[in-house]
């Protein structure tokens, strides 16, 4: 009786293993890297925040302290600017008669006829003129050099425009062969006049049949009459 319909429940091993009860464990190769580094679990130290140093903790008084040293900073930074100092630093400045001298001394005697004298009106007048006139010959100039300018732009783009179309014009009258005067006669091709040339042209054509009967086609027919007939 044969046992192929059995399972095999140890398949056979190459080697010395070939199956059957014998177990067999292949050999493994481990790197020094794949291998566990830390083997005891780390505690925490003295100073890292242990249960004894929390339980010893009082937490409500660091939290107080933190609370009244913020408060005192707060209080400290607004008393740093007192009300009536900005109050004084608003003020403006004002000279009194006795900090103004009444007259100036001359530094230098040898330049006394430089020395500035009362300023007429008729003098600022003078000067508001000249200002206004100064102002008006800018403004002149300054339109003139605008005027100029467009002048110059809009002649740059009519010379660019009669330049597009001169080139414009001067490819169409290139791509005109009428025009150039150039060889229009159409190229004969090469193998227009060779003897061979469409010899089958005129050849009928067989009509292709499909019948529906081995006997009675058309490649039985040519093979009967080719090798039998």
């Amino acid at each position: 009786m044969t046992t192929a319909h059995r399972p095999t429940y140890h398949q056979a091993l190459g080697g010395e293993g070939q199956g059957g009860t014998r177990v067999s464990i292949a050999s493994v190769k481990l790197s020094s890297r794949d291998l566990p580094g830390q083997m005891t679990m780390k505690q925490r130290q003295e100073g890292q925040g242990t249960e004894e140093e929390i339980k010893a903790k009082d937490l409500k008084a660091e939290l107080e302290e933190k609370e009244r040293r913020h408060y005192a900073a707060k209080k400290l930074a607004e008393n740093r600017v007192a009300p009536s100092e900005v109050e004084s630093s608003a003020k403006p400045l004002t000279l009194t008669a006795a900090a103004v001298p009444e007259s100036i001394p001359n530094m230098f005697p040898q330049d006394a006829d430089d020395e500035p004298g009362d300023v007429n009106d008729s003098d600022e007048e003078e000067e508001d003129d000249d200002d206004d006139e100064e102002e008006a010959e800018l403004r002149r100039e300054l339109e003139k050099i605008k005027r100029e300018r467009e002048e110059e732009e809009r002649s740059k783009r009519e010379a660019e425009g009669r330049a597009e179309e001169e080139a414009r014009r001067e490819q169409v009258l290139r791509s005109n062969p009428l025009m150039t005067g150039a060889d229009v006669s159409v190229k004969r091709r090469w193998d227009d006049d060779v003897v061979f040339k469409n010899q089958a042209k005129g050849a009928p054509k067989a009509q292709k049949r499909f019948i529906n009967d081995v006997v009675r086609s058309e490649f039985h027919r040519k093979f009967m009459n080719k090798y039998i007939i």
